[in-house]
């Protein structure tokens, strides 16, 4: 146990399962319903096979306002890039915004966001010629 070798791999090998942990934590923490388990591993080795399970409620309107208060804000940032390296994807985001809007989940910036995109989508111009 006094190898260097040893505690550098045992070291490795508990960071990659603390890490996977910490991860699923701060997903149930921030309420993304997303799990990655670990479904087969091998002793002493950071070799490890995960499966990710997604979990949803079929009961209308059940979660989503959780939901929605999580992703909207990781929507608008990603709108935010896509809007500021002139990409047409941000286009595509329109309709999620709008949904977040509609449901009271767009705070200013997301607005100005939205409001920025639907401009340029209808003058006909890439997403960062307008702001």
């Amino acid at each position: 146990m006094k190898s260097k070798s040893f505690q550098g791999k045992a070291a490795s090998i508990l960071q990659t399962w603390v890490t996977n942990d910490r991860l699923n934590l701060m997903r149930y923490l921030q309420f993304i319903p997303v799990l990655v388990g670990v479904t087969k591993w091998t002793t002493n080795s950071e070799q490890m096979e995960r499966t990710i399970w997604q979990f949803s409620n079929q009961t209308p309107g059940m979660n989503l306002a959780r939901l929605s208060q999580t992703a909207s804000p990781l929507f608008v940032n990603l709108g935010i890039h896509l809007q500021g390296q002139n990409d047409e994807a941000a286009f595509r985001l329109i309709s999620i915004l709008e949904w977040f809007d509609g449901r009271g989940d767009l705070d200013g910036i997301g607005k100005e966001l939205l409001e920025g995109l639907k401009k340029a989508r209808d003058i006909g111009v890439g997403p960062a010629e307008v702001k």
